[in-house]
């Protein structure tokens, strides 16, 4: 039986997205590369049922609480500030 669920993120900050697409295992693979420095073997540890590489993912879906023009200074940093 296949297990559904949904993930819910409230940001305090905005985001940039460069009008690509994300997918759940991208964003997990991305926060355990941090720790494992080796792209392949976290795109593995990844634990989302694959067939024949591609995993079973569904893409984000942003809303946007605001309509307003925002105008933000990021650091560049290759840490984040925050433990996911």
């Amino acid at each position: 039986m296949q297990k559904r669920f949904s993930v819910t993120a409230y940001l305090s900050a905005p985001f940039v997205t460069g009008g690509g697409y994300m997918t759940l295992d991208a964003l997990l693979a991305a926060r355990l590369f941090e720790e494992m420095q080796d792209v392949e073997a976290a795109h593995d540890a990844v634990p989302i049922k694959r067939t024949g590489g591609l995993a079973h993912a569904s893409g984000a879906i942003y809303e946007s609480v605001s309509v307003e023009r925002i105008t933000f200074v990021a650091q560049l940093r290759q840490q984040h500030a925050i433990d996911p």
